[in-house]
Parts: structure tokens; sequence; C-alpha cells
């Protein structure tokens, strides 16, 4: 890695046309880093940590002309690592369908909120020993059935685990992968993982299917935040302080993937639980 101090970061409004639904040949992910005319997204890492691991997050937006301007760039938390396109179709379409015959034995349900008993907007199910869930009465926890079967969740595919053991940089497995499924209109507000005793071990995240409108903020819910686009095969990890950060999905963009059958957006996020003996 460079030595490099970090660029200053320019303080500036995300532009408007962020806000807005992008089309999908604007979107690139490097290191495919050859861009069209009207092309306005790129992320690519200054601080040279590698093809697939970026630092920092820049907006490019390219002119007919050719040149081009940065018109945001925002430093990532340490310990949050973005990997796009870590999978390529075949293996995403392998975990796909993981997640169909699973859902076999450990059906799709829709959790609710602590206290008021609201439905979430997306559905889950889990891999693992474990599984997270939440209702009215008990509110967030890990438990090892099925709420509804009373049955054992199924074993993680052998991708999940290698992923696991190629980014989370823990000395001990996964023991909850909970796989939530997002139509058009779900959202995820802005959260941490703190639900688990092993807080040392990073979350790690793979997006499949549609695009998603990824929130990362800090440690305090109020704080800024800033968005990113992530996209089928994407991993992303939360580690040491960004374990600690405020994350979610606000934007969900139908159709822009045919990965996941009649569409939507299947997110896997693994956990460690326990503190290993």
């Amino acid at each position: 890695m460079s030595n490099r101090p970090e660029a200053p970061v320019r303080r500036t409004q995300i532009p408007q046309w962020l806000q807005a639904q992008p089309p999908v040949s604007s979107l690139i992910h490097l290191p495919d880093t050859r861009l069209a005319a009207g092309d306005r997204e790129t992320r690519h890492n200054p601080q040279g940590c590698g093809a697939n691991q970026f630092r920092c997050l820049q907006y490019v937006s390219l002119a007919a002309d050719g040149t081009s301007s940065i018109l945001l760039r925002m430093s990532l938390p340490d310990g949050f690592r973005y990997l796009p396109g870590y999978y390529d179709r075949t293996q995403q379409a392998a975990l796909v369908e993981a997640v169909l015959d699973a859902a076999n034995t450990a059906p799709f349900f829709r959790p609710r909120m602590p206290r008021t008993g609201q439905p979430l907007s997306v559905t889950m199910t889990n891999f693992g020993p474990l599984g997270w869930m939440t209702d009215k009465d008990k509110g967030y926890r890990y438990e090892a059935v099925h709420p509804q079967t009373g049955a054992s969740w199924p074993a993680p595919p052998d991708l999940l685990i290698r992923l696991w053991d190629d980014v989370s940089g823990y000395g001990a497995p996964f023991e909850a992968c909970l796989v939530n499924y997002y139509t058009e209109t779900s959202r995820m507000g802005l959260h941490i993982d703190w639900d688990e005793e092993a807080t040392d071990a990073a979350v790690v995240s793979v997006s499949l299917g549609d695009k998603a409108r990824f929130r990362l903020g800090g440690p305090s819910r109020k704080g800024k935040t800033h968005s990113l686009i992530l996209s089928s095969g994407d991993v992303v990890v939360l580690g040491g302080a960004a374990r600690r950060c405020y994350h979610g999905v606000d934007r969900i963009y139908p159709g822009t993937s045919t990965l996941v059958p009649q569409g939507g957006r299947l997110n896997l996020t693994m956990r460690r639980v326990t503190i290993p003996a």
C-alpha cells in the first residue's frame, strides 16, 4: 500500500442526479475503466489497496468530448471493504439456486418489529447453525430453528464458506447467514448489526439480482451519510470501525438484473454470533 497521505474529501453536496434512478448503462465498476460519453459514475481506489478493494469512492462526470470532472469523493471508514464483481454470473446463479433450494425446507417469512409488530418490507430466511429473526414479543435475536417449521436452518453453500474464509479475516466460521429478499418497494432503514456477541468479527454481505442504493453513515444515526450502488455479485465487508457504522438500503432499481426469478434482490449477510471458545 502507498504511504502517501489520503487526499482531502471535497466538501460538496451529492448531485441531484445521484438521488434519482440512474440508467443501467451509467453504472460502471472497476477494473473495467473504460467510460463512454454520458457515464456518470465509477469507483476507483487511489490508495493502491488492490484492484478490488476500495478505500475511497469517486463520482465522475464524463462529457461528450471525453473530458471528465470529479463531482464527489468520499472516504470510506476503516474496516469497510467494497469488492465489486466478486462473483461472476455462474457463481451468482449457483448462489441463487442454493437459496431457492433452502427455501424448500426453510421458507421465506416476514419478520416483525419488536413491540409494535410492524412488518418489515423484506422477507427472509437463513443458512447456518443459527438464524437471525425478529418478532413483536421477543425482538431481535438468533434462533437455531425456523420460526414456522421448527426445523434447523439449512447448511450454507461452499461458495459462502470460501468467501468468509477469504475476506472476513476471522479465525472462526460464520454461524448465521441472513437471506433478505427485496422487492422494488422494499427498504432497510439505517441500522448497525449489534445483536451478536462476537462484534469483533466482520459482517460480510453479498448482493444478488437487482441493483440497490446502499447508504453508509458513521457511528451516529444522525451523522452524515453517503450512498453507492451495489450490483449483482458485489461483496461488502463491514469490519473494524465500520462494524459500528450505520448502514441501510433505501432504493431498489427494478429490472436491472435477470438473475433472480421474477426479479428482485437477494442480500446474503454472514455473521459470527458467539465468541469462539
